[in-house]
């Protein structure tokens, strides 16, 4: 989606002093967010603010590391924080998308999502997951849910809800089954196929 003064505003809420290194689902690039350039990417200012940061996407661009988030992500490397500004909806496999943000993560660090709500965004990605699924995915992981709540979004024109969520990532363990991911109650609202190939995101 890239980054708005809105979402950024939000991020920085929750980065603090103690974080020392950020992955970010997606070659991420301000958009609408002054005193930014227009589609500059993020990574000038996470390093000039002293932080460790990575890109993750499949399109090889703004010096991302080429990952298939759909596969399970090989680095050797956690972070403190994980940020996914409208990347997993577009990921064809959600679970394992969840999944290596899961295993990207530190224990005690952060994972930030903002991503269409049910119901908008028409034939923006596939996957859409409300409030309820993000309750249930903390409990099931033992995360600690800081915030989770729906905000209108001003994107092209016009406003169209979204969720904000971050979650803690309290102790070292293993991600969720398939089976327990599956009925948590996220739904494939759009044909991924027909509305993200050959558009350069991620799959």
């Amino acid at each position: 989606m890239g980054v708005t003064l809105q979402s950024f505003n939000y991020l920085n809420r929750w980065l603090n002093i103690h974080h020392k290194s950020i992955c970010e689902l997606g070659d991420q690039q301000f958009m609408l967010c002054p005193p930014f350039p227009e589609n500059s990417y993020t990574k000038q200012h996470w390093t000039n603010k002293g932080l460790n940061h990575v890109y993750l996407d499949i399109n090889g661009r703004g010096n991302c590391l080429v990952v298939d988030l759909n596969e399970d992500v090989e680095i050797n490397q956690q972070f403190d924080f994980i940020t996914d500004f409208g990347t997993l909806e577009h990921v064809n496999n959600f679970y394992m998308g969840f999944k290596n943000v899961h295993k990207l993560c530190k224990v005690d660090g952060l994972m930030l999502h903002i991503l269409p709500a049910p119901g908008h965004w028409p034939n923006h990605g596939s996957w859409r997951a409300n409030i309820k699924f993000f309750m249930k995915l903390s409990k099931l992981n033992a995360y600690k849910l800081l915030d989770c709540h729906i905000e209108p979004t001003r994107i092209g024109g016009k406003n169209s809800d979204q969720i904000y969520v971050v979650m803690k990532k309290v102790i070292d363990s293993n991600f969720i089954c398939q089976e327990d991911f599956d009925s948590l109650g996220a739904t494939q609202e759009y044909d991924l196929e027909k509305y993200e190939i050959g558009k350069g995101r991620i799959l």
